[in-house]
């Protein structure tokens, strides 16, 4: 998907005025747009990479705020009543749930708010909820508290008058609880604090010794959370702070990438590619210029750039399947999900979509 693409859908869906602002992969290898005028928003519009048609589209003027989450898109709505009697007039505010697939709304349900709101951003986290009679919920911050809801039905699980950060600010909550880094020393890097996120209570601290102190990216899948840095990788379970695994790289690797998928690196004259849990043995090493960079990877293939530009290689054994334009080896937004990788140039006004493994 190009970038022309991406300002196509949107104008069509919202008016020719319209292009994107942002891009994210939703699953069944779409692209979900935020689509944008020049003094305003429009809505979002789920893109079908494969079909290279609009599969469903979003309005969303009409709303607070919203955002994206795992399963779901968001969005917060607003009422007034007005007074009577002796009763002052309020405003109630719902968070709607609409489905990734449909576009549909799932479930609606009001946000509790004790007082005027006095922050009206939305921030949302969906994931493990740590009671087994609801296994999956949505954490929703909104207007200085956090409610966690049913993913499923919308049902009320907790509300505690306080809002968390998103993942992307440093903070994390799944499994009941809120992860904070660089807690009261803003070591980012090397301190992570755990609290229970209905009682504020301390659950764990963790500190991360160097060479594993700086971070470059992190991944949550269920409760585990991995860091992968320049010289180090490390797992964790955010419910407990138990480390799980701690590996430093060999000296001798450089041009490192690492997610769960695993980690691709020069080791002197041979571009290799490693599972996370055995640094010794390469699944497969080929030889390749000291220069050449991974940059991603997917199910079935490795994003390279080499001298000779951009090169897909077989994730099972290291060989050649196609070259890829060089126009998509930089502002790239790993990790790939379900084979797509978003690239974002000149933020926030150019969006593509990279497809590692066609269908």
């Amino acid at each position: 998907m190009t970038a022309a693409a991406a300002d196509a859908a949107c104008a069509a869906a919202f008016g020719r005025a319209s292009g994107a602002s942002d891009a994210r992969v939703i699953p069944q290898r779409r692209v979900l747009l935020s689509c944008r005028r020049l003094l305003g928003r429009d809505g979002v519009v789920a893109y079908d990479v494969d079909r290279q048609s609009v599969a469903w589209k979003i309005d969303t003027r009409a709303y607070v705020d919203s955002a994206a989450a795992e399963q779901h898109f968001f969005a917060i709505s607003s009422s007034t009543t007005p007074p009577t009697g002796l009763q002052a007039g309020r405003t109630i505010y719902t968070v709607h749930a609409m489905d990734l697939i449909t576009g549909r709304t799932r479930w609606r349900a009001e946000v509790p708010i004790a007082s005027a709101v006095r922050d009206d951003s939305l921030r949302v986290v969906e994931g493990l909820s740590g009671i087994p009679e609801h296994p999956l919920s949505a954490v929703v911050s909104f207007g200085d508290g956090t409610t966690s809801y049913d993913q499923a039905t919308g049902a009320q699980l907790w509300h505690v008058p306080r809002a968390f950060d998103s993942p992307a600010s440093g903070s994390y909550i799944t499994g009941g609880v809120v992860e904070i880094s660089g807690y009261q020393d803003n070591s980012y890097g090397d301190h992570l604090t755990g609290f229970d996120a209905r009682t504020g209570n301390l659950l764990w601290d963790l500190r991360f010794p160097s060479p594993c102190n700086e971070v470059e990216a992190s991944y949550v899948t269920g409760t585990i959370e991995w860091r992968a840095g320049p010289r180090c990788m490390t797992r964790h379970d955010v419910l407990t702070g138990q480390l799980v695994s701690m590996q430093g790289y060999p000296p001798a690797w450089r041009n490192i990438y690492a997610d769960p998928n695993g980690i691709v690196a020069m080791n002197g004259s041979s571009l290799a590619f490693y599972l996370p849990d055995d640094l010794a043995n390469p699944v497969w090493s080929v030889s390749a210029d000291p220069s050449t960079t991974p940059l991603a990877i997917s199910s079935k293939h490795v994003l390279v750039a080499a001298s000779s530009g951009g090169v897909l290689l077989s994730r099972a054994d290291g060989s050649l399947v196609t070259r890829v334009s060089s126009e998509f080896l930089s502002d790239l937004r790993p990790p790939a999900k379900d084979g797509l990788l978003i690239r974002a140039e000149d933020l926030p006004s150019d969006f593509s979509a990279l497809s590692m493994d066609p269908s």
